[in-house]
């Protein structure tokens, strides 16, 4: 089995890398006078409070609103490509939705997309958390900043924060003044993007803001079963409205709110194998389980003929690989395209082909108070929040119907409630604190449709493709307490200790009607878990421009219940148990040479225990779902550096290194549909998503001229080799590749307009960003990365 390359890490390379980081930083010609001679101070609210960068004991990268719009940043997975060991990418290959993320910090988050299984990453967009994965790839519209965190965030951030957290913040109305941004791109593959941003003052106390953007790209994998349609294509729109009331010097009421639409067409999933996803099988089990082994026997389908229209000839021969391979009539590699070309055919409810459209609204109100107390800054967040979506996939990947996926439809809505005292002052200043009390609770219902009329029990179906309807209902509470103190034991050395009391309720309902026979079973599951997250930091100041420090940190997430039963709910409900991490980091940051070089270094090791994967299980016919998998141990280092050059050449470089090692196991294998579709599980096996190496190297380089000037950015992002899921297939190795992006802009004197010309993956890379094992339709699929975008864009500033 081919394995990702993997690197040892220890003391020595840890000590190593520091070294070199600080012996090779370069030496610059000092011109204190000049504007861009020093690098800006980024402010961040990692500790729920506002401090800089190089002052937050913490693994966080940030990048202002403006940085973003330099890099040419369209989302959050644009946002967050040049953090260590991070991975945020556009998925779908299961939902067959693209604004389905799989998101990873360090080797720990979540790829799966159903109702009742949580974020690894916590997304919060203005401090309110966002519950499930849909509806988290958020467009970057109108934000002051985004910061990643990196590493369990139990304390302050609370559930599901395992892997670390994503801080989306937007900008906030001001008096100051009146003032505006309008931009519009367009591009290959008919690509348009327009955004807006006004900013309005009312008078001395009130401001309005609001923003608005809209964005086009063409689909770029070829669906051949239609004449002209293509995976892949994007529309999505959106706008936000914030107001801000200052009633008194000490008073702050911000009141949001925001709406977005998607309607694009299905991911840009391809399949790379069909009719047997096992490794070294011939695909041909006759059991009666696979639908595909029931499919490619040598004679007609078991019970019942397959109806007209979805499936081969009855009586035809499709007994081996080369007719497989070769022959329309047969399930398998015959219907493999290019990889960026799929056969599969969508259809409605009723089995009737349509050209699908994916359906996403997201929307949200929340309002923040913010009050100055002589004990502190006291601060409520109370937020609504939701989406509705319906989307379509067929996981066969053929112009039959043998396995197709409706989710119609899948909504969510969610209530919370946030108390924050923010203060200082105690004992002469030398005490500062953070306590809080967090509310939140989520509803939602996932219909999905499943279409296989090969599927058992389906003996008297004859006409009818669909096989079952299954609802999924949530109903999820969670309450929490928690408290951060640090303590200036010295004018350089503070302590600080934090706690979180968690208590978490979770209660799922299902409903599943069969077509055949008339069919209803009913399930529910119920679990409580309450949870002690600590966290313990010593950060002392080696000078005015160095700091070092240590974390001790712990976090979970809960437990939950199976979501997929092909044969049959299964009674009582199949569950796994919450999981749970213990991080040890050590790092430091450094501003140097006159604050020309920030250079930030952290290595951690995590301890997982009970570690939740996605994958089949033989107890339920090879159906996905999350189980426990085993207990792992995940370390790396990340490094990141920015320099000032010259007065006019900037730097960027980070680098994240990961090794991941499953340290027991708790059962023997994950996946099995027949003999030949089992996957074992082992010490032995990657965990996904975690390359040992990715980095990024960046530049913005100013080129002043009598008529205005010229800025050029360019970054080069690399990725290791990585599994892409837990099963080791390997057809869902993603070998190391190569990305780069690049923009020149010009702004004339004025400084009201810019004028760009850019390209995001310029050199045109490919590669996967998702993958699935459907062990039932006995397929593998891969997410395919979008190809080389040529653009320009015309942007216009206006008021002051």
């Amino acid at each position: 089995m081919a394995h990702k390359a993997k690197f040892t890490l220890n003391v020595t390379t840890a000590g190593f890398l520091a070294s070199t980081m600080l012996s090779a930083a370069p030496v610059f010609a000092q011109d204190d006078d000049a504007s861009r001679a020093s690098l800006d101070t980024i402010v961040v609210t990692a500790r729920k409070k506002e401090e800089s960068l190089q002052d937050a004991p913490v693994a966080v990268s940030a990048f202002s609103g403006e940085e973003l719009n330099v890099r040419g940043a369209v989302d959050i997975s644009d946002a967050t490509a040049g953090v260590p060991n991070v991975t945020f990418e556009s998925s779908g290959a299961t939902s067959g939705l693209s604004a389905a993320p799989t998101v990873f910090i360090r080797g720990l988050g979540q790829a799966d997309f159903v109702i009742n299984t949580d974020p690894g990453v916590g997304t919060y967009v203005d401090g309110v958390y966002l519950g499930r994965s849909i509806g988290s790839l958020a467009d970057l519209l109108d934000l002051e900043r985004v910061e990643v965190l990196r590493g369990p965030q139990g304390t302050l951030f609370g559930r599901n924060a395992i892997g670390g957290a994503v801080n989306l913040i937007s900008a906030a109305p001001s008096t100051d003044g009146f003032e505006g941004r309008v931009s519009f791109a367009g591009g290959s593959r008919t690509y348009l993007h327009g955004t807006a941003s006004l900013n309005l003052p009312l008078g001395e106390r009130a401001a309005l803001r609001v923003s608005g953007f809209g964005r086009h790209r063409d689909g770029f994998v070829d669906a051949l079963q239609y004449d002209d349609f293509q995976l892949g294509e994007e529309n999505v729109y959106g706008a936000r409205a914030a107001l801000r009331i200052l009633p008194t010097d000490n008073l702050t009421i911000d009141i949001a709110g925001d709406y977005s639409i998607r309607r694009d067409s299905p991911a840009a999933v391809v399949p790379r194998l069909i009719g047997n996803a096992g490794v070294g099988g011939d695909g041909i089990d006759a059991s009666g389980i696979p639908i595909a082994s029931r499919f490619n026997t040598g004679g007609p389908p078991p019970n019942p003929p397959v109806p007209a229209g979805f499936g081969r000839p009855a009586g035809a021969i499709c007994n081996t690989a080369a007719l497989r391979n070769s022959s329309p009539d047969c399930f398998g590699n015959f219907y493999l395209g290019n990889g960026f070309q799929s056969n599969a055919l969508f259809t409605g409810i009723d089995g009737a082909p349509i050209e699908p459209e994916q359906e996403l609204d997201v929307y949200g109100v929340s309002g923040t108070i913010t009050l100055d107390t002589p004990f502190g800054t006291l601060k409520s967040i109370t937020a609504y929040r939701g989406f509705d979506s319906m989307f379509f996939n067929d996981v066969d990947f053929t112009p039959f119907i043998l396995l197709h996926n409706l989710n119609l439809p899948f909504n969510q809505d969610q209530f919370s409630q946030e108390f924050q005292l923010v203060g200082s002052g105690l004992f002469g200043g030398r005490l500062q604190y953070v306590v809080g009390l967090y509310h939140f609770e989520e509803d939602g219902i996932e219909t999905i449709s499943l279409l296989s009329p090969l599927a058992p029990p389906a003996a008297a179906q004859t006409t009818l493709p669909l096989f079952q309807d299954t609802d999924r209902v949530i109903d999820n509470k969670s309450q929490a307490a928690y408290g951060q103190v640090t303590f200036d034991v010295t004018e350089r050395l503070h302590l600080t200790g934090g706690i979180r009391y968690t208590e978490e309720t979770k209660d799922i309902f299902f409903e599943q009607t069969r077509s055949v026979g008339a069919v209803l079973n009913t399930a529910e599951g119920s679990l409580t878990i309450d949870d002690v997250s600590p966290m313990v930091n010593i950060s002392y100041d080696v000078s005015d421009d160095i700091m070092a420090y240590f974390t001790f940190s712990e976090g979970f997430r809960s437990g939950g219940f199976a979501s997929r039963f092909p044969d049959g709910l299964v009674t009582p409900l199949p569950s796994f148990d919450p999981e749970f991490v213990n991080s040890y980091e050590i790092g430091f940051k450094s501003t140097l040479f006159n604050n020309r070089v920030r250079a930030n270094f952290a290595a951690f090791l995590t301890d997982y225990s009970d570690l939740q994967v996605t994958a089949g299980s033989p107890a339920i016919g090879g159906s996905i779902l999350t189980q426990n998998l085993a207990d792992a141990t995940l370390k790396g280092v990340e490094l990141e550096i920015d320099a000032a050059v010259t007065d006019n050449l900037r730097l960027d470089f980070s680098l994240g290194l990961l090794d991941d090692e499953i340290d027991s196991v708790l059962g023997d294998t994950l996946t099995a549909g027949s003999t030949n579709q089992t996957f074992t599980i082992s010490a032995d096996s990657e965990l996904p998503y975690t390359p040992s190496v990715n980095a990024n190297l960046g530049f913005t380089h100013f080129l002043p001229v009598s008529f205005g000037e010229f800025r050029t950015r360019f970054d080069w992002f690399y990725v290791s080799s990585q599994q892409l899921t837990i099963e080791n297939h390997p057809l869902t190795l993603q070998d190391g590749y190569n990305r780069v992006n690049a923009n020149l802009t010009f702004t004339p004197k004025s400084g009201a307009v810019d004028f760009t010309l850019g390209a995001r993956n310029l050199t045109d890379a490919e590669f996967s960003t998702a993958a699935a094992i459907n062990t039932n339709a006995s397929t593998v699929s891969t997410n395919v990365s979008r190809p080389r975008e040529i653009y320009g864009q015309l942007t216009f500033r206006f008021g002051k």
